[in-house]
């Protein structure tokens, strides 16, 4: 019943614009999967797909167990690994407050010109491969090692 009164109202561009756009995005995710992690481009083609459509809500966290076994070459990071990478996200996360800050102002006159805002509060962050040592320092001087849930 809900279907049938559903139907009608949705337009059909938009259907095929979404397959359109995950197609892209899963190409995407290929291109970056082939270059970054995986060279067997069956397995590519496999993550990506499951990756893109394989999952019924966006938000749904994978863990490492997981993400392994859908073919993801991931480790568990620890000790002075894991310090950094807690450091470069608490300055991110600092960086996107501050940001958020300049661009409230903005978003208030948009609203009065009836211009559409989306807040996201998610996303991917994609980080280059960066050599660790060059940047690594004593786990007691770490800027700060407070998990991303605090």
């Amino acid at each position: 019943m809900l279907i049938r009164a559903a139907l009608p109202q949705m337009p059909m561009n938009a259907v095929s614009h979404y397959d359109s756009l995950l197609a892209h995005v899963e190409e995407l995710l290929e291109d970056l999967l082939s270059r970054r992690m995986i060279k067997d481009k069956q397995i590519v083609s496999s993550v990506a797909q499951t990756l893109t459509s394989g999952y019924k809500y966006h938000g749904r966290v994978i863990h490492l167990d997981e993400a392994n076994k859908i073919g993801l070459k991931v480790e568990s990071l620890n000790g002075e690994y894991l310090a950094a990478v807690y450091a470069v996200y608490n300055k991110l996360r600092g960086l996107f407050t501050f940001i958020d800050k300049l661009l409230t102002p903005i978003s208030d006159i948009l609203w009065i010109i009836s211009v559409s805002s989306y807040n996201l509060n998610h996303g991917l962050v994609y980080v280059p491969e960066i050599p660790m040592a060059d940047y690594l320092t004593a786990p007691s001087s770490a800027t700060s090692t407070s998990s991303p849930s605090s």
